[in-house]
């Protein structure tokens, strides 16, 4: 079932209409940041919404060698904080989760 497409602008009633919030993982990159910067949902229910359906797939094909859930969940938390201050403007992804591809260097991942 589709609950919004990009276009479309509905609320986050809608979005938790589900059984669970894993629609959150279907959306588009722009959705989610758009929804995250509305404030209609959290970056830490989208973290843990793509948390969820990482730990339901991730065992079946293995994408993920290095998952950084407590990191995520940090990072979502922070920004969630300097959403409700209104410190955090102008940034086109915010609150969307993204996996580093394991070939790149980044501080404080295995190689």
């Amino acid at each position: 079932m589709v609950i919004a497409s990009e276009g479309s602008q509905a609320p986050l009633a809608t979005l938790l209409a589900c059984e669970c919030m894993s629609e959150l993982t279907g959306l588009s990159a722009t959705r989610l940041a758009r929804l995250v910067k509305q404030r209609e949902v959290t970056a830490t229910e989208v973290v843990e919404a793509h948390l969820t359906r990482t730990n339901e797939l991730n065992p079946q094909i293995n994408a993920i060698t290095d998952l950084q859930a407590e990191t995520a969940l940090e990072q979502a938390s922070d920004l969630d904080a300097d959403l409700e201050r209104g410190t955090l403007v102008g940034e086109r992804l915010t609150g969307v989760p993204i996996t580093i591809k394991s070939s790149i260097a980044v501080k404080g991942f295995r190689q």
